[in-house]
């Protein structure tokens, strides 16, 4: 009789693993849907990777990034 209630708690065990996974497919599905729906909305603009390039030529320029610049006192 004991071994018929494990074998009831292992399919229990099963099926609550199979709705586990459909929640988390079904919230990953949501989340790619409202990606998709928000980029539709504002793609991305060349005028914003144009703001952003001087920044990153100026920190290029010194050489040393790892290191903080050095004040002479």
């Amino acid at each position: 009789r004991q071994g018929n209630l494990r074998a009831v708690e292992i399919v229990e065990e099963e099926q609550d693993e199979e709705e586990e996974e459909e929640q988390q497919q079904q919230q990953q599905e949501e989340e790619e849907d409202y990606y998709a729906e928000f980029a539709e909305q504002d793609p991305p603009s060349e005028e914003e990777d144009e703001v952003d390039a001087p920044f990153v030529e100026a920190q290029v320029v010194d050489g040393n990034l790892n290191e903080a610049p050095q004040q002479n006192v």
